[in-house]
């Protein structure tokens, strides 16, 4: 295990609980491994559950769910246009993008939002919402995600969530960044 999985598995745990229980749904801790999406760590809200594609330990493809679009958003186009291209984009419901020019172009909405927003993508009836942690150089090493069904979290509620894992993913971020001082 690489030492920047070791220190982000080290400062997060602690933050993704707390986040599912100000949220009531499941947060996932994700990062980039080549042309796939590993899930390093996830807490569940003790009062709700969602069952979900993403499991400690699993990985996915790149182009499916909230936080693979966040690994990738903040790589260079062509660097994310040469993944996508090289990947297996597979379909996991009908709204799954698997068009590399469609998935370039959502990638610099992203961006400039800050954060990633998927509705069904990975799993059916799943909103996932994820934002990017950082290290001291800037650079996006992991993504913190909430997922919970789509009924849980219409537009008011999401809108609370986002602002939440936004604060939680600097917060992350700024503890990775004084642990590699």
């Amino acid at each position: 295990m690489s030492e920047l999985v070791v220190r982000v598995s080290e400062v997060a745990p602690t933050s993704l609980q707390k986040l599912a229980e100000e949220v009531q749904e499941t947060v996932l801790l994700t990062r980039r491994t080549g042309d796939l999406v590993v899930c390093v760590d996830c807490a569940e809200s003790e009062t709700r559950t969602v069952r979900i594609s993403y499991e400690r330990g699993s990985a996915l493809p790149l182009n499916a769910g909230a936080a693979a679009l966040i690994l990738l958003a903040w790589s260079a186009e062509d660097e994310a246009r040469r993944l996508l291209e090289a990947a297996d984009l597979r379909r996991f419901t009908p709204a799954t993008l698997a068009d590399v020019d469609a998935l370039v172009g959502r990638l610099g909405r992203i961006r400039r939002l800050g954060y990633s927003i998927t509705r069904g993508e990975l799993d059916p009836d799943v909103v996932g919402i994820s934002a990017p942690i950082r290290n001291q150089d800037g650079q996006v090493v992991a993504a913190v995600s909430v997922a919970a069904l789509a009924s849980r979290l219409y537009p008011e509620p999401e809108a609370e969530v986002v602002q939440k894992l936004l604060v939680m993913a600097g917060e992350i971020s700024e503890r990775l960044a004084l642990a590699a001082a």
